[in-house]
């Protein structure tokens, strides 16, 4: 699927964006998003500022004023090697709505291969600029919170830090439970965790604002299911992001 993709040349000054064609070769099926920052490989040039991410499945990934931030910048080469999108404390990605149509209320399975640089890079599933709220859902590489701060799951962030991992969050609504996994194994669980029917802002935003600031690291996928996959399907899923 073709879609066009908004970026600004980040040379010297700011100068007008322009529209170019991305394709994104990674098709994971049945999934409601799916974001790869491969798809702009030979499409954007190294160090230009990303002001829309288009979706291979699912909605865009743009930039909205409303942050008061920047857009990102995409690089070839992230620490690992691999292309990613480069979030810096000082820029913001969106998708208003999102938690909404697709998490609030319902059972997910979220991955985000990502390499944090700050222990609580990720994803908010609250506000377009990042902000928390109440019910809460934070997507982060050491803390993985739904609604309640008591219904976190927390792992030392010095095991993931500057590290290209894959993360994977999800909410069982059926058995009332959230399980943290980090390349595929468990990291944590914890049960008896109520339904949100829905979280403050019910946006989705790159990268979580913890503390009234904004989290540093580069995401190179992100795919969302509403729904639980179970543990070969999570594999499946991790081997085939790993690859792209």
């Amino acid at each position: 699927m073709k879609k066009l993709i908004a970026v600004v040349l980040a040379i010297g000054s700011l100068s007008p964006a322009f529209s170019i064609n991305a394709t994104d070769e990674t098709e994971v099926k049945n999934a409601v998003l799916n974001l790869s920052a491969k798809s702009l490989v030979g499409k954007v040039d190294d160090g230009t500022t990303v002001t829309k991410w288009p979706a291979t499945l699912g909605p865009d990934l743009v930039f909205s004023s409303k942050s008061k931030r920047k857009p990102p910048v995409f690089v070839l080469k992230s620490p690992s090697g691999n292309p990613a999108v480069h979030f810096t404390i000082n820029t913001s990605l969106g998708i208003p709505g999102f938690s909404k149509q697709y998490l609030s209320g319902k059972s997910f399975t979220i991955f985000v291969r990502s390499i944090p640089v700050t222990p609580t890079f990720g994803l908010s599933g609250n506000h377009l600029n990042g902000n928390g709220g109440i019910p809460r859902l934070y997507l982060c590489a050491s803390r993985f919170c739904y609604d309640e701060i008591t219904s976190s799951i927390d792992i030392p962030p010095a095991t993931v830090l500057n590290k290209e991992m894959i993360f994977t969050y999800i909410y069982d609504e059926n058995t009332a439970s959230i399980k943290f996994l980090v390349n595929a194994k468990l990291a944590g669980e914890k049960k008896n965790i109520k339904r949100a029917d829905n979280f403050e802002g019910n946006s989705l935003a790159v990268p979580f604002l913890a503390g009234n600031t904004a989290q540093e690291g580069y995401l190179l996928n992100l795919v969302v299911f509403d729904r639980v996959l179970n543990e070969n399907d999570i594999k499946q899923v991790t081997e085939q992001i790993t690859k792209d």
